[in-house]
């Protein structure tokens, strides 16, 4: 005992004079209580013991260790608490070697109940608390009963992170994490890692809970991570994915990002990251100590759900946008691609943005493509500046046109503003190309006022863009303009219009001159025509003069009609030939009509009624009956037709002709699924058949507009084939070719000439847009067989005409005598020259018996009324007076004894 008494004195001694001194020196305080020794059983026990370092090296310590028993190989620990409290600014971190304590745990086996560690720093502003649970350890195997909470503080900033270390080893110096979970508060991970003296790697894979802005929404991240650290240093690689990244109402799906973080102590503190997604790519850079953003994006595709705009609106930009959160600075600098807003479109842009946010929103903006350019300035959400349009094209309903505009602009207090001047190139109306037209804008909150005008026209408008009002008068002074080949000029008149709650008005009165290709006049229109909730209503009146269509010419003319609900009803008539009805529909855009034409048309009295049912692009019925007269004769027309699709199915019927003894037939017509059928046709002298033309089928194209009728056989006394047609380009052509039959042409009229003739002429008829080509030929020699001709004489005829103009000739020849005739003529009148030399002529009757030669020329010219016969002919032969006539007898005095002589010579 008395050993033990030593060892107690020398403690005392050492603690009052030297531990005791240092304690007061440095304001050290401590307590102790229940210190238990048992070395017998190698047991150490405390109940409490704390010690306050108040300014140790310029940090304060306080240490409180409570329900302290080390026991041979094991320690337990009912509650262990530390805090610091650091004033110095640490250049660098305390790096403690924890391998000889990590060899030294691996020997006992330890016991904790909970702890507390709270480490904070006064000039950084940062505190790290760190609640510790039941923990174990027992051999080399570690484990927690509770998960650990630590607490990260930074001026206002507070951080939570919870950790439940499931399964842990000591292997020498070495620590390694097998399994643990982190929770934050918006992120979960499990975690493996091992720490080896002064520096560990880990392992993480987990996901960052839904991020939700005001703006911004990203599905749940899933995330792998691969790290090292120490004690200055930590650097990560991770790889990031997400099912869907929303900014508004713009979803971009599934987006996926490879990226890396940087510590090193004080000095960075950097993320960094990749990504790609659908139509959206590029890199992100944020810097957490300064705070700092860059983000470049290669692609970002943007519609009306980006920007929460109810116009049409899409395209893509490629750019840079930095950000300084500190400053509260943003600059944006980048392309815009394929820009289209409502019906606007640009292909390619500049976009520039200086943005200063630490108050109201501030900066300027610059917008410029090869057809849009905007410079501004902004404050809070007022903007102004200078806009300037390089020939944008604009197009909306039936108007089109590229504009240019030049003008200032602002958006002050809610209130738009803009004035400038501008033109409008290629601008077409309803298709209508109307050239270069300038005008003035005045642009005050809703409130517009146009002023402008081109070649020909003026316009004056105001209006409300809000009420979608407008009001304004059209002036016309010598417009024209051309449209599908018909072309309107020298158009004057003044047209006032106005559009106020979805109700148009408009009325006026306008004259000019309309001219076609075959067609002219001049017309003068008034109307007065409403259109309330898209249904028109109104009336009109159009007064046509000096009318010409082709070759026809008409005085005057008249248009009146009205429109009531989706029906226009007009009258319409030229002069007193041409009067008509019909009704338009505007809901099916179909028309119906009828009228009556009753005056001469092209040498001819036509009387003709017609009528169209139910016509539009693609269906159409009609019918048109009545007659022409030509000269003295009438051809009866009666027609029918049943348009729809390209299907066309038509009746003509046929109908006869008759002059004198001769009557025509002509067959009906009919026109059947692309075929066309015709009847054929007859020409009777009296009861004789002289031709007939045998039925026929063509085809006809809707789609060219034509027909054809390749083979019409002709029969009787001429045979032959005939070939019609008919096209757009070609317009009709009748071509027919063939041989007449002489000899039974010439037996018609045989028994009152007493002369035949005998062999073929053939002919070839053909008509076109050209004219009328028709001759007549004989091929082989033409024999004459005459009573009165002493010889038959053989020849040739030739004869051809253009329909205005017949020319030909004739040559006969017999035994030394021959016959040659010209003949020309037109429609009026004919002449034919002839020469004869040595023509034997034989006459024989009951009282007259004669044998002559004719020589010399003559003419025969005719009317086809009267025929005039101009001659210089000498006649050499013998005439046989057998008797004169009674009647000449009574003349020379009765005497009817007188006796004829036996022969009388020339």
């Amino acid at each position: 005992m008395k050993y033990v008494g030593y060892l107690v004195l020398v403690l005392l001694f050492i603690y009052f004079v030297f531990v005791k001194p240092f304690l007061l020196l440095h304001s050290i305080e401590f307590e102790l209580k229940e210190l238990k020794i048992n070395l017998k059983e190698r047991s150490f026990e405390i109940g409490e013991f704390w010690i306050l370092l108040p300014n140790f090296r310029g940090e304060t310590f306080f240490l409180r260790v409570d329900g302290l028993s080390l026991y041979k190989d094991t320690l337990k620990l009912k509650e262990l608490s530390l805090v610091s409290v650091s004033s110095k600014i640490a250049e660098e971190p305390s790096e403690y070697d924890f391998s000889d304590l990590a060899r030294r745990l691996n020997k006992i086996n330890i016991h904790l109940q909970k702890a507390y560690i709270s480490m904070n720093s006064v000039p950084y502003s940062e505190s790290i608390t760190i609640f510790v649970g039941k923990a174990h350890k027992e051999g080399n195997k570690i484990w927690a009963e509770e998960p650990t909470v630590a607490y990260y503080i930074h001026g206002q900033e507070i951080k939570r992170i919870e950790v439940f270390v499931e399964s842990a080893q000591l292997k020498g110096p070495i620590l390694e994490v097998l399994s643990s979970k982190v929770t934050g508060e918006n992120y979960f991970f499990e975690l493996k890692g091992r720490w080896k003296g002064k520096e560990g790697t880990f392992e993480a894979v987990g996901y960052v809970d839904r991020i939700t802005t005001g703006n911004l929404s990203i599905e749940p991240i899933k995330v792998e991570a691969k790290g090292w650290l120490d004690y200055k240093n930590i650097q990560v690689g991770m790889q990031l994915q997400t099912e869907d990244f929303v900014i508004k109402e713009k979803h971009f799906g599934r987006v996926a990002a490879k990226g890396e973080y940087r510590y090193r102590w004080r000095k960075e503190n950097l993320f960094s990251t990749s990504f790609e997604g659908e139509k959206l790519n590029g890199r992100l850079e944020y810097d957490l100590n300064r705070k700092v953003l860059q983000l470049y994006l290669s692609e970002l595709a943007f519609d009306e759900k980006l920007f929460a705009v109810k116009q049409g609106l899409r395209g893509s930009f490629a750019g840079r946008i930095f950000t300084d959160l500190n400053e509260k600075t943003l600059s944006l600098e980048g392309k815009v691609k394929d820009l289209i807003f409502q019906d606007i479109r640009i292909n390619a842009a500049n976009l520039s943005l200086e943005l200063d946010y630490e108050e109201k929103p501030m900066g300027e903006v610059s917008f410029a493509s090869d057809v849009l350019e905007l410079k501004g300035r902004f404050y809070g959400n007022d903007l102004w500046g200078q806009l300037k349009v390089k020939g944008l094209p604009y197009q909306k309903g039936n108007v089109k046109a590229r504009v240019f505009y030049e003008g200032y602009f602002s958006y002050v207090a809610g209130t738009p503003e803009s004035s400038g001047k501008g033109y409008l190139l290629d601008l077409y109306v309803y298709d209508r190309f109307i050239e270069r037209s300038d005008f003035n804008l005045n642009l005050k909150g809703q409130n517009v006022l146009v002023r402008g005008g081109g070649k020909g026209f003026k316009l004056s408008a105001s209006g409300n863009i809000k009420d979608e009002s407008i009001k304004g008068v059209l002036t016309f002074t010598g417009f024209s303009f051309q449209e599908r080949g018909i072309e309107l000029s020298d158009l004057v008149g003044q047209v006032s219009f106005e559009v106020l709650n979805k109700k148009v008005q408009a009325e006026g009165r306008l004259e000019g001159k309309l001219s076609q290709e075959k067609a002219q006049a001049l017309a003068s229109l008034e109307f007065k025509i409403k259109l309330l909730e898209g249904k028109p209503e109104g009336e009109f009146k159009g007064v046509l003069k000096n009318i010409k269509l082709d070759d026809l010419e008409f005085e005057n003319g008249l248009l009146v009609g009205s429109i009531k609900g989706q029906k226009l009803s007009l009258t319409y008539r030229l002069e007193e030939k041409l009067k008509g009805s019909g009704i338009f529909s505007l809901s099916d855009y179909t028309f119906s009509t009828e009228g009556r034409w009753e005056g001469e048309l092209k040498g001819s009295f036509l009387m003709l009624s017609y009528r169209l049912q139910s016509c539009s692009k693609t269906t159409c019925k009609g019918e048109l009956v009545g007659s022409a007269k030509f000269k003295d004769m009438t051809i009866p027309i009666n027609a029918r037709f049943d348009y729809e699709g390209e299907t066309l199915r038509a009746n003509v019927k046929g109908f006869d002709l008759q002059k004198g003894p001769i009557k025509v037939r002509v067959g009906g017509l009919r026109l059947e699924e692309g075929k066309i059928f015709f009847s054929g046709g007859s020409v009777k002298l009296n009861s004789e058949e002289l031709l007939r033309l045998s039925q026929a089928e063509g085809f006809y194209d809707l789609k060219k507009e034509g027909f054809e009728i390749p083979n019409v056989k002709i029969y009787r006394y001429a045979e032959g084939n005939a070939k019609i047609s008919y096209s757009k380009v070609e317009g009709f052509n009748l071509n027919s070719e063939g041989q007449i039959n002489l000899e039974k042409t010439s037996a018609l009229f045989r028994s009152r000439t007493q002369t035949s003739l005998v062999g073929n002429l053939y002919y070839y008829l053909n008509i076109d847009k050209k004219g009328v080509n028709l001759v007549f030929l004989s091929k082989e020699p033409i024999e004459i067989r005459s009573r009165y001709v002493g010889v038959p004489m053989r020849g040739e005829a030739y004869f051809h005409g253009d329909g205005k103009i017949f020319k030909g000739s004739m040559r006969f020849f017999g035994r030394n005598s021959f016959l040659i005739a010209q003949a020309e003529g037109t429609d009026k009148e004919l002449q034919i020259k002839f020469n004869a030399n040595g023509v034997p002529v034989v006459y024989r009757d009951e009282n007259l018996r004669g044998s002559l030669f004719l020589r010399g020329k003559g003419a025969i010219t005719t009317d086809y009324k009267k025929v005039k016969i101009s001659s210089d002919l000498s006649i050499a032969g013998i005439v046989e007076v057998r008797s004169f006539p009674k009647e000449k007898q009574a003349k020379r005095g009765g005497n009817s004894d007188y006796t004829r002589p036996k022969g009388f010579f020339l």
